[in-house]
Formats: C-alpha cells, structure tokens, sequence
C-alpha cells in the first residue's frame, strides 16, 4: 500500500492530540476523517485502523525505540509500518520480539495494571483478560428511541446493506456485524442512533428514572450517557451536564 504523506501526517496529528493533550481516541479521529474530504473509503480506514492499532500497543511500540524516542510519533509510526511488514528493519523486529517476553510490555498495559491484575486474577485468568481486552472492539449503537425502534432501525439499516444484530440483553443496542464508518449514513444525521458501548447502555437504565426528574450527569465527558439519559426521560425532565474538562463540554 503506498502511503500518501497527508494521509501519515493525519496520523501523526491524531497521536499527537490523543497522548499529548489527552483527547478521546473516537473524537479525535472523526474530527481528522471530517478534515480532508477528498480520502477516500481506504485511506479513512488506514488511518483510523492504523491510530486505533498505535494506541493499543503504544507501549510495545515505544519498546522498540530508545527511550528518548518515546513520544516520537513519526518513529512509533514508523515502528507500526515494520511490524506490519509495510517496511523492513531486522534490529527493530529483533527488539520487538525480546519485549514480548515480558508480559506488560506484550499487552501494552502500566507497571501498576499488570500488578493489579495478577493480584486480583491470577495469572492464568489475567492473561485471559488481557488477551480479550486487546481485541478489536464491535461497533455497538444505541438507538435514539425518541425517533425510532431498535427493529425499525435494524430494517433501515438492512436496506442499506449494514448488518447488524439483536444483543438481546441490552434493550436498545444493536451491533454491527461488519465494520463501516457509520458516521457518514442519513440514519446518524437523523440522529436515530448513538455509538455507545454496551456495557455503557446499561448505566443510565440503572438509574431507574421517571419522567420529570432533575438529573445530574457529574461526569458527562462527551455526553455519552446525557444522551441517552435524554431519551429515557423523553424529553421531560432536566439535565444538567457536567464535567472539569472544557474541551469534553465543547
């Protein structure tokens, strides 16, 4: 695959945002996609594969370097390209494969985390968990049940050849069988889905809310869960989003 340099400078410009001024990974990413409307489909998917990819195993990257290279993105990139065979580099595979040997630099994972883990699991099941958490994650939606049902949803998006399916346990979720950049469909614009992870789905309904009430979201980050708070209330109540982030409230 030939790298065009504005598609490796979206890279390097996402890293940066996320390790150096601590933005969400998704946000950042959809704002670099939304940039440069003239990539196309592979090129989306390269960089956000690719930023993704770095970012869960920055630490096994960064191994591979000296360590005054650590927050070199153009070189972690470039480390990424080696162990993605895109380029070749004999010392730098050699260093990669005397790190995975070590099991906190292998799953890219803290000092502390790997402490706690093994503490509290063990090793056998720490290292199931770590080998589950490194997966690639499914697109899970929340759909917008003030505009629409999960079935009706799940025809539309059938219609226009995006698979997903029914998790039955989570009562307004539907995943995606196929990965797609869903952000780009009339149905988002519409606003008839959130992407939220599953487990998130399940915080508001905890809450057992009743229409009219006065919510505090103490912790609202990009409004995940005000949203769907909004639409379990539909509409009648208020809420009022916090958060020590300025950014995160923008």
């Amino acid at each position: 695959m030939k790298l065009h340099p504005n598609v490796v400078s979206g890279i390097i410009h996402s890293l940066r945002e996320i390790f150096e001024e601590n933005k969400y990974a998704d946000k950042v990413i959809e704002r670099v996609l939304k940039s440069n409307p003239k990539w196309g489909g592979r090129d989306r998917r390269f960089i956000a594969e690719t930023v993704y990819d770095i970012v869960r195993w920055f630490r096994l990257l960064a191994h591979a370097l000296p360590a005054s290279s650590e927050k070199d993105f153009q070189k972690i990139f470039s480390v990424y390209c080696i162990l993605k065979g895109l380029a070749s580099d004999e010392a730098i595979m050699k260093n990669m494969e005397e790190a995975k040997r070590v099991r906190k630099i292998r799953e890219s994972i803290p000092d502390w985390m790997d402490e706690l883990g093994l503490q509290e699991l063990g090793v056998e099941r720490w290292e199931q968990e770590l080998t589950s958490l490194n997966q690639e994650a499914k697109v899970v939606l929340r759909v917008n049940t003030l505009k629409t049902s999960r079935e009706e949803l799940q025809k539309r998006l059938d219609a226009a050849e995006i698979k997903t399916e029914i998790l039955s346990t989570y009562p307004d979720a539907l995943i995606l069988l196929k990965r797609k950049n869903i952000f780009s469909t009339p149905f988002f614009k519409e606003g008839l889905f959130e992407v939220q992870d599953a487990s998130s789905q399940l915080v508001a309904p905890f809450l057992d809310l009743k229409e009219g009430l006065r919510v505090i979201d103490a912790c609202a980050g990009a409004g995940g869960k005000t949203l769907h708070l909004a639409a379990l209330l539909k509409n009648k109540g208020k809420i009022i989003a916090l958060d020590t982030e300025q950014w995160k409230l923008d």
